[in-house]
């Protein structure tokens, strides 16, 4: 006997009316706990924050990016039940404050902006104050993707994220000289 499949219409963890949008669903509640455990998350595991997974999200109650940078080692260790732990973690997160502009802007979980965009637009500037339609364009950037950052930076960036320990700054590197010296490189032997 086939069952017809339900489609959701509130999402499941806060109520709210879902959108379809090309056949996927989604939850426009900025408040939703679920959304903002897996972004949370996301930007965790796109810096490499060891030991910050969805389950020790889940323990400190992390529900935004800015309540990480908030964790003290006494709270961790209180929710963790773990000194070594909590030390291990306040030491990940403070490597994860020297991440340059290439790897943070995916961090954020900008829809259609990803390292390969990243890299493309830090090739264009050198702080994230730079970032502007023009600076997209130039980096080759397509018109969807330079709306989505350009949004992101007036209404997330200047609002929320300038306040966290990031230099915001991409790392710049100078071209390599190129040495011709003239001379024949031949490789012997096996493999």
């Amino acid at each position: 006997m086939k069952q017809a499949i339900q489609i959701p219409d509130v999402c499941p963890s806060c109520g709210t009316s879902l959108e379809l949008i090309n056949d996927q669903l989604f939850c426009n509640n900025s408040g939703c706990p679920a959304k903002n455990s897996k972004i949370v998350e996301g930007f965790a595991k796109t810096l490499k924050i060891k030991g910050l997974g969805p389950k020790t999200i889940n323990k400190l109650d992390l529900v935004c990016i800015e309540d990480i940078y908030e964790l003290t080692e006494e709270f961790i260790e209180e929710r963790l039940g773990s000194e070594k732990i909590a030390k291990k973690l306040i030491h990940e997160i403070g490597i994860s404050k020297n991440a340059n502009l290439q790897e943070l802007l995916p961090a954020f979980a900008i829809p259609l902006f990803g390292s390969t965009a990243s890299q493309k637009l830090c090739d264009k500037i050198s702080h994230v104050e730079e970032i502007s339609e023009k600076r997209c364009s130039e980096a080759g950037l397509g018109p969807k993707v330079t709306t989505n950052i350009c949004s992101w930076y007036n209404k997330e960036y200047k609002n929320r994220y300038c306040r966290l320990p990031f230099t915001w700054k991409a790392d710049v590197f100078e071209g390599v000289p190129v040495v011709d010296i003239n001379e024949v490189v031949c490789i012997t032997g096996r493999l």
